[in-house]
C-alpha cells in the first residue's frame, strides 16, 4: 500500500512540474511577438507577474500574509535582489540573441547552484555534477565562441541584434538563479514567493525610469497581460512540485522548457538556431541530462538503503543482516 501511494504522489508531482513546463512554454515566444522596447516589456512584464504572484501568496497564505511578506529578513532581501537581475536579464537576453541559447544556458542555473553551495557553504559536491558542470561549461563555450565568429565566418548565421550580448545576459540570468536557490535552500526561513514578489516590484522600478509604459498598443499588452499570468501560474506550479517528487525528477522534467521553447518560436516565427548554438546546446542538454539521471539514480538508492535498514529490535537486526544495494 505504501510503495503504490508513494508511486501515485511521485506520478502527481512529475504531472504538475510537466503541466508548469507547458504553462511556460509560450513564455518566450510572448516575448518575441510583443512590439516594444526591452526596457518597456521588462518594467510591465515584471510589475505583472510581482502582482499575480503576490495574489497566489495571500491566498495560499491566508491571514497575516502582510505581515510575513515585511519580515523576511536579509536573506530574503538577498534573493529578491537575485531574482530582481534574472528578470531583467531575461527579457534583455530573449531581445538580443536566440530563444534556444537563452533557454539552454539558462538550464544551467542548477549546476551553479551546487558549484555556490561548494564555494560559500562548504558542501560536498559529487563527481557526476563536476562532470556535469564541466560539460555544460564546454557546450556554453561553444554557443559563445560560435556566435562571435571565432569559427570563421561560414559557421553559421547568428540570431538576434548583439548574439554575444544576449549570451552574457543569458549567463548572468543562470548565475542570479542559481544563487537565489542556494540562498532559499540553505535558509529554511527564506520562501520563494515574497522573494519573486518584492523582486518584480523592485524590477519595474528599476525599469520604469527607461521604458515608455503607455506607448505599447493594445495588442502587445493583451500579449503582456497573458505573460504575466503564465509565468506566476507556471511558477507556482513548478515550486508546488517538489513536495511531490523528489527533486531530480523535477530537475529532469524543467528541461522541457529548453526543447518546447525554441521549438513553439520555430513553429510560428520560423526561428532557426545556428549551428553552433545547436552543436553547444547538444552538449549542454547532454550534460544535464546525464546529471538528472545520475541524481534520480543516487536518490533511488539512498531511499532503497533506508528502506531496508533494520529497526532497532526487528529480526534482521538480531542476527546482524546488513542490506546491501
Amino acid at each position: 500500500m505504501s510503495g503504490g501511494g508513494g508511486a501515485s504522489t511521485h506520478l502527481k508531482g512529475m504531472a504538475i512540474a510537466a503541466l508548469g513546463v507547458l504553462v511556460l512554454s509560450p513564455d518566450t515566444l510572448l516575448l518575441r511577438v510583443i512590439e516594444a522596447d526591452a526596457y518597456t516589456i521588462a518594467f510591465w512584464r515584471n510589475l505583472l507577474v510581482g502582482t499575480n504572484v503576490l495574489v497566489l501568496y495571500a491566498v495560499s497564505e491566508g491571514r497575516g500574509w502582510f505581515a510575513r511578506l515585511r519580515h523576511f529578513g536579509w536573506a530574503g532581501a538577498l534573493a529578491a535582489l537575485l531574482f530582481s537581475i534574472n528578470q531583467i536579464g531575461f527579457v534583455f537576453a530573449v531581445a538580443n540573441t536566440g530563444v534556444a541559447n537563452v533557454l539552454l544556458i539558462v538550464a544551467t542555473a542548477p549546476l551553479f547552484a551546487a558549484l555556490f553551495s561548494r564555494l560559500f557553504l562548504g558542501e560536498a559536491t559529487a563527481l557526476r555534477t563536476w562532470l556535469a558542470i564541466a560539460g555544460a561549461a564546454a557546450g556554453m563555450a561553444l554557443i559563445f565562441a560560435g556566435e562571435a565568429g571565432l569559427f570563421g565566418a561560414g559557421a553559421g548565421a547568428t540570431v538576434g541584434p548583439d548574439p554575444l550580448f544576449g549570451n552574457l545576459c543569458a549567463l548572468a540570468v543562470a548565475v542570479c538563479l542559481g544563487g537565489a536557490f542556494t540562498v532559499v535552500r540553505h535558509r529554511r526561513e527564506v520562501t520563494s514567493l515574497p522573494s519573486m514578489v518584492v523582486a518584480g516590484y523592485l524590477s519595474a522600478l528599476i525599469m520604469v525610469w527607461f521604458a515608455e509604459p503607455f506607448a505599447m498598443d493594445p495588442v502587445s499588452f493583451g500579449w503582456q497581460v497573458t505573460m504575466g499570468l503564465v509565468v506566476a501560474c507556471a511558477f507556482a506550479l513548478i515550486t508546488t512540485a517538489p513536495r511531490f517528487a523528489p527533486s531530480p525528477v523535477v530537475s529532469l522534467m524543467l528541461l522541457l522548457e529548453a526543447v518546447l521553447g525554441p521549438l513553439l518560436v520555430w513553429a510560428v516565427l520560423a526561428e532557426l538556431p545556428s549551428r553552433w548554438a545547436l552543436i553547444g546546446g547538444a552538449l549542454v542538454m547532454a550534460a544535464l541530462l546525464g546529471h538528472g539521471l545520475a541524481e534520480l539514480l543516487a536518490w533511488r538508492r539512498a531511499r532503497r538503503r533506508t528502506l531496508l535498514r533494520p529497526t532497532p529490535g526487528s529480526a534482521n537486526s538480531r542476527i546482524g543482516y546488513e542490506p546491501g544495494e
